[in-house]
């Protein structure tokens, strides 16, 4: 077998997860899969317990049924992966900004217009994602020792774009406003949603889960003089990140 370019520091990697040993480098007899998305409404055994919740929101925040649906594509398709099934807006949810999810639309938001309205405190923000930390736990507890488990988030500039548009948008024009004639606010606002994204200083890693992030970055309309929102030092008041 090839040795790794990158070898792994010692306890890094989980020795026996194809998937992670893929990402540390080695060269496998075959590689690691999984789907993006591969956990929801195009499987029959999802949509079998999609109305257990009163919402998309509720089914998020109910750890049986978030960790039934992470389990599902998993068992029907033996991949090397589970990804946990969650929503990047539980962010802005947590923050106390109004979020719905309407069938035949998707996501909308109650526009943000001042980062003064969503609640800043990282200890609510902590108890509120509680139930997204039990279903963690639980799918870790249910996985083979040959599975990972992947996570995901909203970078903070994609972030930014759903609660300062509303949702999804084709021209970011409120986003824009904020890039020019507020840009000291909205980098305070993507240097708080740095942080809140599935990070050990909102919830500590005690249950061993190895984690993946899928990023989706819209370059900012800026000149090329301003930086990204988020790509920055982080908010005044949260720790320094950890190496």
């Amino acid at each position: 077998m090839t040795p790794s370019p990158h070898p792994r520091r010692p306890g890094s990697i989980a020795p026996g997860k194809p998937f992670l040993r893929a990402f540390a480098g080695e060269a496998l007899k075959r590689p690691p899969f999984w789907f993006m998305r591969q956990a929801g409404r195009y499987l029959p055994e999802y949509r079998e317990i999609r109305d257990k919740a009163a919402n998309f929101l509720d089914f998020c925040y109910s750890p049986s049924l978030a960790a039934e649906a992470t389990l599902q594509p998993v068992r029907r398709f033996a991949t090397d992966g589970a990804i946990v099934f969650s929503d990047i807006l539980v962010i802005p949810d947590a923050l106390g900004q109004k979020v719905e999810f309407i069938a035949g639309h998707g996501p909308v938001l109650e526009p943000l217009r001042s980062v003064s309205e969503i609640d800043l405190d990282v200890g609510r923000l902590r108890e509120f994602l509680s139930p997204v930390y039990k279903t963690l736990s639980m799918v870790r507890t249910d996985l083979g020792e040959e599975i990972a488990l992947i996570g995901f988030a909203g970078a903070p500039w994609t972030l930014a774009c759903y609660m300062v548009e509303g949702g999804r948008s084709t021209d970011f024009s409120a986003l824009r406003a904020w890039t020019y004639e507020r840009p000291g606010e909205l980098q305070d606002l993507a240097g708080w949603l740095e942080r809140p994204r599935l990070s050990p200083r909102v919830h500590p890693l005690e249950h061993n889960r190895q984690f993946g992030r899928c990023r989706r970055r819209v370059d900012p309309p800026a000149p090329r003089r301003r930086r990204a929102p988020g790509h920055g030092s982080p908010a005044p008041g949260w720790p320094a990140p950890i190496p």
